[in-house]
């Protein structure tokens, strides 16, 4: 038997010899647990990709395992966002593309995300490279 393997058996055999020796610890409470509300996100569109707002709570539905499941609490307020983008440096972006790429993220990054929004940015040609960690404006 390899060195390493012998002494790992070795270790769990003491291990178990000294786990043996402690007294059994007793605790005759019965553990409960549960989930009282899921919270779901949801952004709704047109055809077009367009942002559908102020639905009400009777425009959805929720189903678990196939049964339709109460909605105890709704809101249609914009809720604070986490995103990471990704922006391709390679050579096939130079010139206008890159230009408008990143135009495009900083329009994004700071005009349209609100101040509680996080994100992070990662740049990649050949592999990627972390510009930003996660962060809000």
């Amino acid at each position: 038997m390899p060195r390493p393997a012998l002494a790992c058996l070795l270790a769990g055999i003491v291990a178990a010899r000294l786990l043996a020796q402690q007294p059994a610890v007793s605790d005759n409470r019965t553990f409960q647990s549960g989930v009282e509300i899921t919270s779901i996100t949801a952004t709704v569109t047109d055809h077009d990709g367009h942002p559908i707002t102020g639905l009400s709570r009777e425009k959805f539905e929720v189903y678990e395992d196939g049964v339709l499941q109460t909605i105890t609490q709704f809101t249609n307020e914009r809720v604070p966002i986490g995103i990471g983008m990704l922006l391709d440096i390679s050579d096939s972006m130079f010139g206008k593309r890159i230009e408008d790429a990143r135009a495009a993220v900083q329009r994004f990054l700071f005009e349209l995300l609100a101040p509680t929004d996080e994100y992070f940015l990662v740049a990649f040609n050949h592999k990627p490279r972390t510009l930003t960690g996660w962060t809000q404006e």
